[in-house]
């Protein structure tokens, strides 16, 4: 596991199923909740409509970076709760 410095800023990318990319900075211990938030508005779309996964993992908007060892650039994937189990690309590291 990295450990971060306080204060340091992480940049993760988030990719939907068109292969579109978004960008956020959060601190390491910033639950994904409030990108899950922002990303949704961003896109129009309700956030319990989306599913986000990390290195083949979903992703609770409990959890923060640190908790599930994001590094800076480390890449979310996200697609509708409809495409479950449709055997796309899982995001994780760069």
């Amino acid at each position: 596991m990295i450990r971060l410095l306080d204060g340091v800023e992480l940049m993760i990318r988030v990719r939907d199923n068109t292969g579109e990319y978004e960008a956020f900075k959060l601190m390491p211990t910033t639950p994904l909740v409030e990108l899950f938030d922002t990303y949704a508005r961003l896109k129009c779309a309700h956030v319990t409509s989306l599913r986000f996964l990390f290195d083949g993992q979903r992703v609770r908007g409990d959890q923060t970076p640190q908790d599930i060892d994001m590094d800076d650039g480390c890449l979310l994937y996200t697609s509708d709760a409809a495409d479950e189990g449709l055997g796309v690309d899982l995001g994780g590291r760069r």
